[in-house]
């Protein structure tokens, strides 16, 4: 009687996992790349199909770009300068993956 020989081949997926008690300058990079964006030079976006619109951050001359449509109320929050800045990020972002439509909100 002969015998089948099996190989069992294990697949490792590896996803980014950052743990971060605070964004900040030096790790922003890191969480943008965790959250999905994709980076072209110094410049990371990422596509928000649902209302097909991009959320950018551009580390050439310190911007976060928000989309068109979302109203700005304190244009302070549009640079990398302090941290706060990355917390509205990271809510304004979180609320894109939810499916907010840019022209009903204002940060």
């Amino acid at each position: 009687m002969d015998f089948l020989d099996f190989k069992i081949h294990r697949i490792h997926i590896q996803t980014t996992q950052i743990a971060i008690s605070m964004i900040d300058n030096n790790n922003f990079k890191a969480v943008l790349i965790a959250l999905g964006f994709e980076e072209t030079r110094l410049l990371f976006s990422k596509h928000f199909p649902d209302g097909d619109f991009y959320l950018k951050v551009n580390f050439s001359n310190g911007q976060i770009i928000y989309p068109q449509g979302l109203t700005i109320h304190d244009a302070t929050t549009c640079n990398l300068s302090a941290n706060e800045n990355f917390v509205v990020f990271e809510c304004v972002h979180r609320l894109l993956m939810k499916g907010l439509q840019t022209e009903t909100h204002r940060t």
